[in-house]
């Protein structure tokens, strides 16, 4: 994988009104996931910003990654494997 396939940048616009909320949805699809564990999703952002009260320009997102198989086995043997005696034979 290279590294332009992981990183998404997202350009806002700047100025954003004062005590504006934005929230972004990032969708991403899984090739190939066979293993029960993987190693955690990470986001980092990074805001810039001119305005010098800022103070938190930067955090982490870490999304575990794992799965949970379910198996429901249900089986029949074919043929049948025993045969009920159904001789009229007494002993």
């Amino acid at each position: 994988m290279k590294q332009s396939d992981r990183i998404v940048v997202c350009q806002l616009g700047n100025p954003l009104l004062a005590n504006t909320n934005i929230s972004l949805q990032i969708h991403s699809a899984v090739n190939n996931y066979s293993a029960i564990q993987a190693d955690p999703l990470i986001f980092f952002i990074n805001v810039t910003s001119d305005n010098p009260d800022s103070k938190i320009l930067s955090t982490e997102i870490v999304l575990p990654i794992f799965s949970i198989p379910e198996l429901d086995l249900i089986a029949v043997a074919k043929p049948e494997q025993i045969a009920p005696d159904t001789s009229d034979n007494v002993i």
